[in-house]
């Protein structure tokens, strides 16, 4: 079973802050004066994958293959973590088909929908 872990944006810190659900229920994630560390609006789930270089894939990662300049989103919709082609809404691939077309060792994270927007519509 993976570990479900999730990453949140500091907004003062400016850098992701990374946690478990555990951190969450426990209150690691509260400040003194009760208010969130990190927006919210910037929290992703850890999918239970890595890419070729071995850095973990969160919802919200774009990847891409280094042969291939199409890039793909990471997404999170009905239940499971898809991988979306930004250019062709219809085009939704399922987790499981990562796998069975080899995802090892084929694509890199190169940055994510909050800080590299840009790179979606290339």
């Amino acid at each position: 079973m993976r570990e479900i872990k999730f990453r949140a944006w500091d907004e003062e810190a400016e850098l992701w802050r990374y946690f478990t659900l555990a951190d969450a229920m426990v209150g690691r994630l509260v400040r003194p004066d009760g208010m969130m560390r990190f927006s919210l609006v910037r929290q992703c789930q850890f999918t239970g994958l890595k890419d070729k270089n071995g850095k973990e894939i969160y919802e919200g990662d774009i990847l891409r293959d280094g042969k291939d300049p199409q890039v793909w989103q990471v997404d999170f919709y009905r239940g499971s973590f898809w991988f979306v082609n930004p250019n062709n809404e219809g085009n939704r691939n399922t987790y499981d088909w990562l796998l069975d077309r080899s995802f090892w060792g084929k694509y890199a994270v190169i940055g994510n929908i909050w800080k590299n927007p840009d790179l979606l519509t290339a």
